[in-house]
């Protein structure tokens, strides 16, 4: 019977040193895209049960503490965001993120000017008393 090949893998040390290079790197490259699009799913999805966003510090919920600020959500005296379920007497309630004081809507009790190493924070957190 006469010998095939056309058909036959390629032989030798090469072939299996690209073999034992490139499975670890396909797996690595699949972990890494499912890492990726399940860390998208998670962050960008609403919560449909309200007490669970309050212990996921990616959540965009009001209140929540964690996520990114935004009107409702809770500050402390430094203008770090808490969760509001956590606020004092010494904490406040964000009622806008405004460029300048005279834009803070009514209700305003204080206005706070943030310093955050997160990206550039609003000018000026137009607060009320939390508690």
């Amino acid at each position: 019977m006469a010998a095939n090949h056309t058909t036959r893998r390629p032989g030798g040390r090469a072939a299996g040193c690209l073999q034992a290079v490139m499975v670890p790197l396909i797996l690595i490259g699949i972990i890494a895209a499912w890492n990726h699009f399940d860390d998208d799913r998670t962050s960008s999805s609403p919560s449909s049960d309200p007490s669970s966003s309050s212990s996921d510090p990616s959540s965009d919920d009001a209140g929540a503490g964690g996520g990114r600020l935004m009107e409702g959500d809770c500050v402390d005296a430094d203008a770090q965001e808490i969760a509001c379920a956590r606020a004092g007497s010494a904490d406040y309630k964000v009622l806008g993120l405004v460029t300048t004081e005279a834009d803070c809507p009514s209700g305003t009790t204080d206005r706070l000017k943030p310093t955050s190493a997160n990206g550039r924070p609003p000018d000026v957190i137009c607060a009320t008393a939390a508690a």
